[in-house]
């Protein structure tokens, strides 16, 4: 599409494939979903992907204790909770 490729090409004269991220993600091996997303500038398009990779494996936040799980359940559990304050089951 030629007004996409104009929109992407604003900024420095990177090569578009350094201005891309792209996200996988799937619930299993079959149905794959990929995002894109292209910046200005090969610089920040790298930060995003740092910044992400940070996220992603951030092992101090896989290895929480159990007391943290146990808060953000509750977390999640308060958040969910109707005006009456009760819990919708499904």
């Amino acid at each position: 599409d030629p007004k996409l490729k104009n929109l992407v090409s604003m900024g420095i004269q990177d090569s578009l494939e350094d201005k891309t991220v792209t996200i996988c993600y799937s619930s299993d091996f079959v149905n794959v979903t990929f995002i894109n997303f292209c910046a200005t500038k090969a610089e920040i398009a790298r930060h995003w992907t740092d910044q992400l990779l940070q996220l992603a494996y951030n092992l101090t936040q896989l290895n929480s204790s159990i007391t943290m799980f146990l808060q953000k359940a509750h977390t999640k559990l308060l958040l969910s909770a109707d005006k009456s304050e009760k819990i919708p089951t499904k």
